[in-house]
């Protein structure tokens, strides 16, 4: 998605959670109703994101956010992501209308200037790993994996799943 030579756009109306935050921010737009929650428990879980993933998530909420979700696995309500830039808030009866009233207007516009601005703005939110960080991010990973407190988690929440 983040390289594809078309603009998407995330209508969001309810959880937004694990993955689903970070395919939110593969969307060049993201609408959302007031009452949206976004939340990333990894760290609670003794997962470790992929640095990409870390990446965009930040680009999107900025630093703070990015550490409440990411670091302390705190949910975050679409009024706070409203006010960092991440989503536009709409009265949840609107919501699909201004996804759709969006999704018409980037019918209009001319594609090679779009892609031009795709481009440009992909860039910009690029981040800056260098092959070091990313090489101690991935080490990083292995050690959570490797944890017993990584295993514990999985195994309560296979627990769980089984009892669903």
């Amino acid at each position: 998605m983040t390289h594809a030579n078309a603009s998407f756009i995330a209508v969001l109306g309810g959880h937004v959670i694990r993955a689903g935050v970070e395919l939110a921010c593969c969307c060049n737009m993201r609408l959302s109703a007031p009452d949206v929650t976004f939340r990333v428990p990894a760290a609670r879980m003794g997962i470790v994101y992929h640095h990409a993933g870390i990446a965009r998530i930040r680009s999107v909420f900025g630093d703070n956010l990015a550490a409440r979700l990411l670091v302390a696995g705190m949910t975050v309500t679409a009024k706070h992501a409203h006010g960092v830039g991440a989503v536009e808030v709409f009265p949840r009866e609107h919501l699909r209308d201004e996804g759709l009233q969006l999704a018409h207007e980037l019918r209009n516009v001319v594609p090679h200037a779009a892609a031009a601005h795709r481009s440009c703005l992909r860039a910009l939110a690029a981040s800056t790993f260098t092959p070091d960080a990313i090489l101690e991010h991935e080490r990083a990973r292995k050690v959570a994996y490797a944890s017993s407190e990584y295993r514990d988690k999985l195994a309560a929440l296979r627990g769980i799943v089984s009892r669903a």
